[in-house]
């Protein structure tokens, strides 16, 4: 692996449009703690017009700071995570908020005994304007906010739930795999780093002892991690009941403002189109020529181009722009302008941090950091993060900062559909079938991981959250036993479990964010319906829904916004939409030789 010194600059975040200088940094971190001393002067006055309007402009600065800050440091930390004056920096200032958060608590209580008469004249008052949002939500949380003494005492015990890093913990450090024999003969050792690889391999029985030496290690840990999990269960559901929210499924659905129907919707729809699935993994077991159809086998590659094929970046970010050209001259224009402008981090170096992601604040061009090796998998990457990216460049550019942030639900989409554009040019412009084939064979494996697969975590988050609010005993036995049988139903009769397969929950670190991963799945519904309207509806769709739906911000709740783009994720029609396109593409597949 290159040293990050030896990457061209290029290929390397110029963070210096973020900060200069560390002397600009502690500038910014010196303001942030004149604002904080601020806000420290709003106690016991928090009840007329002007004085609610200073401490919101007030708010509205010091987040703005703080979220520049922030990425600053995370950017740098990503770079080299052994930097030690990143690290320190970042210590220092989490101290600082945590302080600060347990000195402010009263804030929140104080506006929530505003009177909602008071608060509607607010929101019509041309000079709160950019907070009109802001109050709404107020309103709405009012009567889950407690007293300045619970609020405290909940930060503080926030502050210490640490149950996702200590599964986090075990996970990367303490749960020790085994070996697996490749095809040469080789014995390599599964880690959670290169069992991904392994698990793509074409030999079968590599894919099979990876996944079960990879699992048998979690299964070991079984016990550990199945209390920690309830403990955080239980965590959830007294915390959601402290807030007087019904449940935790409320409670996480609240925060986003969605309505329990979506979440139940994608449930109920992908229960209706689980054939579609099975029919899909009796093609892929033909066309992988296997007696014996294992769920690992999902994974498997079908044709030797989609492991031979690599991409340099520069022709990769060439392939993404012709495939992206259906959004049109002004959306290109801003995927130059970050290409140009160094926001992208390509390469893995040293010390780097892992994955993909986009990340921005207000007012400063949004950054993107790769792992580039050159595969179509980082092709699809490059494409999918430049969709968050040039969605909150978009937002960014037409709200105002109160208004420019987003939910995952809307942003899961515009990344989405860059994956899919760029699907459907790479199969448009084939070399052959070999190559086509080894595209489409990606892309419904893309929509079986993101579809099926995050439809059957979510129902069992459904139970275990259930379980935990009606009070069921839940034991490690319990928590497998169940999963185990979501598995069975998703996976369908033709397709073997291996063993331990049912302690694939334990390893699944989303699970610490309560109902998050249903967001991929509509995301996945809703990109497609998009993306069919982009390609038969063209420039006039692109300009008057799609392109709006990218600049709305926060400014309306998440499906409403979604509907900007001519989509309703609660119409059928929507659903069926992407089904029909899955049905397509798996007897395109059927029919290839």
């Amino acid at each position: 692996m290159k040293k990050r010194s030896e990457v061209d600059e290029k290929y390397k975040w110029d963070l210096s449009m973020l900060y200069a200088s560390h002397e600009d940094y502690d500038r910014d971190f010196e303001r942030v703690k004149e604002l904080c001393r601020e806000m420290l002067k709003f106690r016991g006055r928090l009840n007329s017009r002007d004085v609610i309007l200073d401490e919101f402009r007030k708010s509205s600065e010091l987040s703005m700071i703080l979220e520049k800050m922030e990425v600053w440091l995370m950017l740098r930390k990503e770079t080299d995570g052994t930097d030690k004056s990143a690290l320190e920096d970042i210590a220092v200032l989490d101290n600082f908020l945590s302080d600060y958060g347990a000195e402010t608590a009263f804030i929140d209580v104080e506006l929530s005994k505003l009177d909602d008469g008071f608060l509607n004249d607010l929101m019509q008052d041309p000079e709160f304007s950019e907070f009109d949002r802001a109050i709404l939500y107020l309103k709405d949380e009012k009567k889950h906010t407690l007293d300045e003494t619970q609020e405290k005492m909940l930060t503080k015990i926030g502050s210490f739930a640490n149950f996702s890093e200590i599964f986090s913990k075990l996970d990367d450090i303490e749960i020790k795999f085994g070996k697996i024999k490749l095809e040469s003969g080789e014995e390599v050792t599964i880690t959670n780093d290169n069992y991904n690889l392994f698990a793509h391999d074409k030999n079968q029985r590599v894919r099979k002892d990876a996944f079960e030496v990879l699992h048998k290690g979690f299964k070991d840990m079984n016990l550990t991690i199945s209390e920690n999990f309830i403990s955080f269960l239980k965590y959830c559901d007294v915390m959601s009941e402290f807030r007087k929210f019904d449940d935790t499924v409320q409670s996480r659905l609240f925060s986003s403002r969605i309505k329990r129907d979506v979440l139940d919707g994608i449930v109920h729809h992908v229960n209706n189109n689980l054939e579609s699935f099975y029919a899909y993994a009796k093609v892929l077991k033909k066309k992988l020529g296997l007696d014996v159809f294992h769920n690992i086998d999902v994974y498997a590659p079908v044709t030797s181009a989609e492991k031979h094929r690599l991409y340099g970046f520069d022709e990769s970010v060439s392939i993404v722009k012709k495939a992206l050209s259906p959004l049109g001259s002004n959306y290109l224009a801003t995927v130059n302008k970050l290409v140009d402008s160094r926001t992208i981090d390509v390469y893995p170096t040293e010390n780097k941090g892992g994955g993909g992601f986009s990340v921005g604040c207000y007012g400063k061009l949004p950054y993107i950091l790769l792992n580039f090796n050159g595969t179509f998998n980082d092709v699809s990457t490059l494409a999918h993060e430049m969709g968050h990216s040039v969605h909150t460049y978009l937002s960014q550019t037409n709200q105002c900062f109160e208004k420019a942030g987003y939910d995952i639900f809307v942003a899961e989409i515009a990344s989405t559909v860059n994956e899919i554009l760029l699907f459907r040019y790479m199969e448009k412009t084939a070399e052959s079938d070999d190559e086509r084939k080894s595209y489409i064979a990606n892309f419904l494996s893309t929509f079986y991981a993101t579809v099926f697969r995050q439809t059957m975590f979510t129902e069992f988050e459904l139970f275990v959250h259930g379980a935990t609010k009606n009070r069921v005993p839940i034991t490690y036995e319990t928590l497998n036993f169940e999963y185990g049988k979501l598995q069975k139903k998703y996976f369908g009769e033709d397709v073997i479990l291996l063993e331990n397969a049912n302690v694939e929950w334990s390893r699944i670190p989303h699970f610490y964010r309560p109902f998050y991963v249903y967001k991929y799945a509509t995301g996945f519904v809703a990109a497609c319906s998009i993306v069919s309207n982009i390609l038969e509806r063209g420039e006039d769709y692109v300009k008057n829904y799609y392109l709006k739906f990218l600049s709305a911000g926060s400014t309306k709740d998440p499906v409403d916004i979604l509907k900007l783009a001519d989509v309703d994720i609660t119409d059928n029609k929507t659903y069926k939409s992407a089904f029909k396109l899955f049905d397509d593409y798996v007897n395109i597949f059927d029919s290839m030789e």
